[in-house]
C-alpha cells in the first residue's frame, strides 16, 4: 500500500503544481500584459452620432482603415476587436428606439467598419422619458442587454462603460435610464461613466427637456460613476472662435470626440501617469452625488502656459467659473511636452487656486496625464494639445438652470398627462424635483462654506478619514499590493500621499 499512497501523492501533487503554475501564468498575462478594455454604448439621436463620430477619431489615432484593416504595427485591443478574418471590429452598441439615424450610420462611410450585431433599432420615436423607460424601452431593453453581454464576453479585462446620451429627448433619458439601471445589476462595481448632452440654456430641441433632463439626472445620481457634462450652445461659441462658419452637429461632435479618445487614450499608448476611468473616479469625485464634472479641450497654443490659460476658458458646458471653486481638475497634455514645463505652469496655476478657488480640504487639486502621442483635431494633426476633465461646483448652474423651467412648466402641470398615460406615476416627477433639489443644494453647501460633514451630503471621502484609518488602509493596501500589482498600486500610491 505504501508504494502506491506515494505514487497517488506524487502524481496528486505534479497536478497541483501543473494548476498553480497554469494560473500563474493566466494571471500574469492578465494583469500584466493584456490591456483593459472599454465598451461605448451609444443612446438615441445624438448618442450615436457623437459615437460615430468619435471612432473615426478611434480609428484614425489607431491605425486602422474605414474596412476595419489595420494599417501600422501594433493593434489596438482595448477599443477595438479582433474577429477571426483580421478584421477590427469597435467595442461599442449602437441603440435607438427608431430606426432613420442607425440606419444612416449603417449605410455612412464607416457601414465597413462596424457589425451588424452592433446596431439594435425600435419603430417609433420615443418623444418623451416615459415611453423610452416604460413602453417602447420596455420592449428593447432586454434584447440590448444581450448584445451589450456578447460584447463584454469578447473582453479579457472589461475596464468599464462609456454612454454617449443626450437627456433632452425621450430616448437618451428614458431609455438611456432603463438600461443604466439595468446595468448596475448585472454590472455592478464596473465602471459606467457618460458624456451627457445638457438642456442649453437658451436652445430648446425639445418642449419636455425639463421633465426628460430631470428625471434622467434622478437615475444618473444613484447609476453612474462619471457624468461628463457638455450642452451644444456652448460647443457652438467654440465653432465660432475657431472660425467654422456654419458649424452643424458634425463639427459639434468631432469637439466631444476629444473627451472619447482622452479617456481610452492611456490604456492605447505609452503614457507618463495614468487617464482612464479609475483614475478620474478617484481623482475627481469626493462625494459619489458629486460625480457631475465638466470638459474643455485645446485648438489653437502651442506652448504650454498658453494650453493651460486655454483650458480654463474652453468650457464645453453653459457654466461660468470665474467665481466658483473646483474640487479637482484632471489634465491630458498630448504632444512633445516636457514634463518639468507641464510641473511648473502646474504648480503656478496650484498656487492661483490655493488662495481663492480650490475647496480647503483637496490639498493638490491636480491630476495630470502625458501622452506622446499628438491629437488628430478635424483631420488634421495638432502637434500639442490638451483635454481637461474638472469637477467645479459651477455645475451647479446647469442644474438651477433646468429647475428653473421645471418649475415653470410643472407649475401648471402642463405636459404631465403624456407622462401619466405611458404608466408613470406623477408623484415621480416631484421625487426628482426634489432631488435635483437636494443635488443643488449638496453643491451649493461647499459654495457657501458650510461644515464639510453635513449629514446631506453623502458617504464622506477619504480625506476627512482620521490618520489611523488611513494607517489601516494602508496596510490592507499593501497586502493587497503583493496579490495584484497592477490592479492596486496606484491606490496604494494615492493612499500614501493621503498621509
Amino acid at each position: 500500500m505504501k508504494p502506491y499512497i506515494k505514487q497517488y501523492s506524487l502524481e496528486n501533487f505534479q497536478l497541483k503544481i501543473h494548476y498553480l503554475i497554469s494560473l500563474l501564468i493566466s494571471q500574469y498575462y492578465i494583469l500584466f500584459i493584456q490591456m483593459p478594455q472599454i465598451i461605448q454604448i451609444h443612446i438615441g439621436q445624438a448618442g450615436i452620432q457623437i459615437g460615430d463620430e468619435g471612432w473615426e477619431l478611434l480609428r484614425s489615432e489607431s491605425n486602422i482603415d474605414l474596412d476595419g484593416k489595420l494599417i501600422g504595427d501594433e493593434a489596438d485591443h482595448c477599443i477595438f476587436h479582433e474577429t477571426s478574418n483580421s478584421k477590427y471590429v469597435p467595442r461599442a452598441v449602437f441603440i435607438d428606439t427608431e430606426d432613420l439615424v442607425v440606419v444612416e450610420t449603417k449605410k455612412g462611410i464607416r457601414k465597413n467598419l462596424y457589425a451588424k450585431q452592433q446596431f439594435l433599432n425600435g419603430k417609433e420615436s420615443a418623444n418623451y422619458h416615459s415611453r423610452g423607460i416604460y413602453t417602447i424601452g420596455r420592449s428593447l431593453v432586454d434584447e440590448a442587454q444581450e448584445i451589450i453581454r456578447h460584447q463584454v464576453e469578447k473582453c479579457d479585462k472589461l475596464d468599464g462603460f462609456i454612454f454617449t446620451k443626450s437627456i433632452n429627448g425621450g430616448t437618451g433619458s428614458g431609455f438611456g435610464s432603463l438600461l443604466t439601471q439595468r446595468m448596475s445589476v448585472d454590472y455592478g462595481k464596473t465602471i459606467k461613466s457618460s458624456i451627457t448632452v445638457m438642456p442649453s440654456p437658451n436652445i430648446c430641441t425639445e418642449v419636455t427637456e425639463p421633465y426628460n433632463a430631470t428625471l434622467s439626472i434622478h437615475t444618473q445620481l444613484e447609476h453612474e460613476d462619471l457624468s461628463i457634462c457638455v450642452d451644444n450652445e456652448r460647443l457652438y461659441r467654440q465653432c465660432d472662435e475657431l472660425d467654422i462658419e456654419l458649424p452643424n452637429y458634425q463639427n459639434l461632435n468631432q469637439i466631444l470626440s476629444q473627451i472619447t479618445s482622452s479617456l481610452t487614450i492611456t490604456s492605447r499608448k505609452q503614457s507618463i501617469q495614468g487617464f482612464g476611468l479609475k483614475e478620474q473616479k478617484i481623482n475627481l469625485v469626493p462625494y459619489p452625488r458629486l460625480h457631475f464634472l465638466q470638459s474643455s479641450i485645446t485648438f489653437k497654443s502651442q506652448d504650454t502656459q498658453g494650453i493651460m490659460n486655454e483650458l480654463f476658458k474652453n468650457n464645453c458646458s453653459s457654466c461660468d467659473n470665474q467665481n466658483k471653486s473646483y474640487f479637482s481638475n484632471s489634465i491630458l497634455f498630448r504632444g512633445d511636452f516636457s514634463p518639468m514645463d507641464i510641473a511648473g505652469v502646474v504648480n503656478s496655476k496650484r498656487l492661483e487656486f490655493s488662495e481663492s478657488k480650490q475647496v480647503d480640504f483637496v490639498q493638490t487639486g491636480f491630476k495630470i496625464g502625458i501622452v506622446n502621442n499628438p491629437m488628430i483635431q478635424f483631420g488634421e494633426i495638432n502637434k500639442k494639445g490638451a483635454v481637461q476633465i474638472q469637477n467645479s461646483l459651477s455645475i451647479d448652474q446647469q442644474f438651477v438652470s433646468i429647475a428653473t423651467d421645471f418649475d415653470k412648466v410643472y407649475a401648471k402641470r402642463a405636459f404631465v398627462h403624456w407622462y401619466v398615460a405611458e404608466g408613470m406615476e406623477e408623484s415621480e416627477l416631484s421625487h426628482a424635483r426634489e432631488d435635483l433639489e437636494q443635488l443643488i443644494r449638496d453643491y451649493e453647501g461647499f459654495c457657501s462654506g458650510v461644515d464639510q460633514q453635513d449629514e446631506k451630503l453623502l458617504t464622506p471621502s477619504i480625506y476627512n478619514i482620521d490618520l489611523n484609518t488611513k494607517r489601516f488602509i494602508i496596510e490592507e493596501f499593501n497586502i493587497l499590493f503583493h496579490r495584484n500589482y497592477y490592479e492596486q498600486h496606484k491606490l496604494f500610491s494615492y493612499s500614501v500621499q493621503m498621509l
